[in-house]
């Protein structure tokens, strides 16, 4: 497979980001961003105490992506009013790294609990290596902000990432008004990679940058449930894995939308990498998701469920 480099998170000239091979033996990220949007960003000395996630992104280093560990209780997360309403969305898969210093890539691969290595082990992005996959999302007014219609964006993101299974998600209960920080996802009885999913968001947080972008962050403990397995026959299956999405937003007319999306992968307490990695990522995935109102003008989106060509 030839090399492919491509450009992570990326604020035409507000913003630069990683960039990452498509193969796991591929070099480090590379500069994937123009000279001009380098040189419009100068983000803070490596002193600081915390950076903004504009100046995160644009450091080009997969070693500020930490881990937050102390975080007041979030709220639900706003969008700006841009995003009101419902879009088709290809989310295409753009690589991955491995960037530890400390711990191996073969030693990070065996640990098959981490988030991404089997499916639905990231909730978002249900086949992470998928080249493509088309669904709906939604977002909807409610007391004057705009926020995501998350139970319905999940069951619909999860059942593409299935190859357009409708009846994999049996339920998503998410109530905002009661606990924006916890969704449960129930799923197909028997499921082989899990029979329901216990989300809890750990930390949120945003930036806009003008009028066009928008930068959020969102931390995720994420619990899948199955039934006992043939080393633990006994037992039921539960996984524990933790993540952060890094979404850079950018609005490119009425009826389109870019997001580029950064997942940061860590290593949970229990595990005996831990005390090496700590609060860094041991694997980022990227992708790229494409969004357009159907019917608009932009277009040009295939039916949702589909697999839009690579």
């Amino acid at each position: 497979m030839a090399r492919r480099f491509v450009a992570l998170a990326l604020l035409a000239t507000h913003c630069a980001a990683l960039a990452v091979p498509r193969r796991l033996a591929a070099q480090r990220a590379a500069a994937g961003a123009s000279a001009a949007a380098a040189a419009a960003l100068s983000p803070r000395e490596a002193g600081a105490a915390t950076l903004s996630l504009r100046d995160t992104l644009a450091a080009r280093d997969a070693a500020l992506l930490k881990k937050p560990f102390l975080s007041a209780r979030p709220g639900p997360q706003a969008f700006p009013d841009w995003l009101e309403g419902t879009w088709r969305c290809e989310a295409s898969f753009r690589g991955y790294e491995f960037p530890s210093k400390t711990i191996s890539k073969a030693r990070v691969v065996a640990n098959t609990d981490l988030a991404g290595f089997t499916k639905l082990s990231v909730a978002r992005f249900g086949d992470v290596g998928r080249e493509s996959t088309v669904y709906d999302v939604a977002f909807a007014r409610s007391g004057g902000r705009v926020y995501e219609d998350l139970s319905g964006n999940l069951r619909r993101s999860l059942a593409a990432h299935a190859g357009g299974d409708d009846g994999l998600v049996r339920s998503v209960d998410y109530d905002a008004g009661k606990n924006p920080n916890r969704v449960t996802v129930d799923l197909r009885e028997g499921g082989r990679n899990g029979e329901r999913i216990e989300l809890f968001v750990n930390a949120r947080r945003d930036e806009a940058l003008g009028d066009d972008f928008f930068l959020n962050a969102e931390s995720i403990r994420q619990m899948t449930l199955g039934g006992p397995t043939l080393q633990n026959p006994t037992q039921p299956r539960i996984v524990i894995s933790e993540y952060q999405h890094y979404y850079t937003w950018r609005r490119l007319g009425p009826d389109a939308v870019k997001c580029n999306v950064l997942t940061a992968v860590y290593v949970v307490p229990q595990d005996n990498m831990f005390p090496e990695a700590f609060d860094l990522p041991v694997v980022v995935y990227a992708h790229d998701l494409r969004l357009a109102r159907p019917g608009g003008a932009s277009g040009g989106l295939p039916a949702a469920g589909a697999a839009a060509a690579a």
